[in-house]
């Protein structure tokens, strides 16, 4: 591989690789590990992991709850502890990529194109991180994203062309 490819991971695509429940996680976990294999630069916008974290942690609530009935005091600090740990994994795989105002602006430059503000600004992360690909397994975001983007199956077969 010649020069280093970049992608940013959209948020739902760090939830998949977590939570081994969702039908993208295997996917997901082929995609980072390939990355990893091929010395891609992997990217994911600083705020996705706030939003892991609570995903992760309610979703294992949640099991908890159909488990037992109740979350329980140990199943609220497990849940937690497990989501903290997805949060560190998250900093330690990927590059953060800030936000700051000109991201807002950008992503209202989008909105003619993608109405969801959450998505713009994932969108507009990616221009600023100069990323060669925004993964996300989000089938409407595919469909009106404003910058090169892909679902993580898909990325994985451009990775593996990319990198011979």
């Amino acid at each position: 591989m010649s020069e280093a490819i970049s992608m940013l991971l959209d948020t739902n695509v760090w939830i998949d690789l977590f939570d081994g429940n969702r039908p993208m996680h295997l996917r997901a976990q082929a995609l980072l590990s390939k990355a990893i294999e091929h010395d891609a630069e992997v990217f994911f916008y600083v705020t996705s992991v706030k939003d892991l974290y609570y995903t992760l942690s309610r979703n294992l609530k949640q099991q908890a709850r159909r488990d037992h009935g109740a979350v329980l005091p140990e199943d609220a600090l497990s849940s937690e502890t497990i989501a903290w740990a997805c949060v560190q994994s998250v900093q330690e795989l990927a590059a953060p990529v800030g936000i700051d105002f000109s991201d807002v602006w950008l992503a209202g430059m989008y909105r003619e194109l993608h109405r969801d503000f959450e998505d713009s600004l994932i969108a507009a992360a990616a221009t600023r991180c100069k990323a060669d690909v925004l993964v996300t397994n989000d089938e409407c975001f595919l469909r009106h994203c404003p910058v090169r983007a892909m679902d993580s199956a898909d990325a994985l077969t451009w990775l593996t062309l990319q990198a011979r």
